[in-house]
């Protein structure tokens, strides 16, 4: 991952000695500074010493990253499209206004908070994994594992082929809740949102003629889940929201099992289907509660930090984008209707 940092920025990183975040820049990040070396001895002695014994920090144990000066900084249009996937995944310690919100970027004296937010739990590990199903269910309550790693982003892409598999009812829950909680760090950010799922689910019901149990299918409601979507997600962001949703049909043999959500920074990868709540009426205190109701024993967070992981979520991006390219292909025949790919057809990562 690359760092781009100014002098007025390096100024205040050399107030701080962050035993985490020297880690996470010494190991992971290419360092691209945007001045001239020869800045940094125009500088007061005292700042100077400071600048010095920070980058003496940084000096051992680099595993090949590199350190370079007189890099320009990349602009960033209207269009991200035209910027290099790797920009949209780099770090911004500089006084450029035009970085969009969904890239992690800050003012002088705001940059270790910035880089805390690739780190897990507050430590610079490249993943936690944590267990579903304790007790009380107290480290996956509404969404809290999401809620408490999440950063800044312009895209999210979820690919879980059963994540409308249940009654509407349940989305607020599961599906709209995951993604309101996945968008909190972006306001002011136009987001990508790209879903790749299955375009029906079954549910087991009583066929009363029968008096037996018989699996009914049922059609996701794409326009409802959008529109819902685009609505729920405005008012978090304050921003317009691009919304596609890949539905793919039952017969299709080059579905992704792997139920994972790619963001900008960070990588969510899940056991089961992301359906992991329900809401139940408590028949003691009259009231409803929502349940826990996965089968699934863990879940995932890795950051992107990481070179090994960061290629993990590359290579899922170019598997997505094949079974995207087939689909395109099956959607611009004409033979199947209605059409696979629906909504905005807008990505940062992936091409419609």
């Amino acid at each position: 991952m690359k760092v781009y940092i100014d002098l007025e920025h390096l100024k205040s990183l050399a107030n701080n000695m962050d035993k985490e975040v020297l880690k996470l820049i010494r190991e992971n990040f290419d360092i691209y500074y945007c001045f001239d070396e020869k800045d940094i001895k125009k500088e007061k002695r005292q700042k100077i010493q400071k600048i010095e014994n920070w980058q003496k920090n940084l000096s051992e144990g680099r595993k090949n990253k590199s350190i370079q000066y007189n890099i320009k900084v990349p602009l960033f249009g209207n269009d991200l499209l035209s910027n290099s996937q790797d920009y949209l995944q780099s770090i911004f310690l500089t006084t450029n206004t035009d970085i969009p919100n969904g890239i992690l970027s800050c003012v002088p004296g705001k940059e270790l908070v910035t880089l805390r937010n690739l780190l897990i739990e507050g430590k610079c590990v490249p993943a936690k994994f944590y267990y579903t199903r304790p007790e009380d269910n107290s480290a996956i309550k509404t969404w809290d594992i999401v809620t408490r790693n999440i950063s800044p982003c312009t895209d999210i892409i979820i690919n879980d082929r059963y994540l409308f598999a249940q009654s509407h009812i349940e989305y607020e829950n599961n599906a709209y809740k995951l993604i309101e909680e996945l968008s909190r760090k972006s306001i002011g950010q136009c987001l990508n949102i790209v879903i790749i799922t299955r375009d029906c689910f079954y549910m087991k019901e009583k066929n009363r003629e029968k008096n037996k149990y018989e699996y009914k299918k049922y059609p996701i409601l794409i326009d409802t889940i959008i529109q819902n979507l685009r609505e729920k997600i405005n008012l978090i962001t304050d921003k317009e929201v691009n919304i596609t949703i890949v539905a793919q049909k039952e017969e299709s043999h080059e579905q992704i099992h792997d139920r994972a959500i790619f963001t900008n920074y960070k990588l969510f990868i899940s056991g089961d289907s992301l359906k992991y709540y329900k809401e139940i009426r408590d028949k003691e205190t009259k009231t409803n509660k929502i349940d826990f109701i996965s089968n699934g024993l863990w879940f995932g967070v890795c950051s992107l930090f990481d070179d090994e992981h960061n290629k993990i979520a590359k290579r899922f991006l170019q598997d997505l984008q094949i079974l995207i390219d087939n689909l395109k292909k099956i959607d611009n025949s004409h033979i199947i209707k209605p059409k696979c790919i629906h909504g905005d057809k807008k990505s940062n990562f992936l091409v419609f």
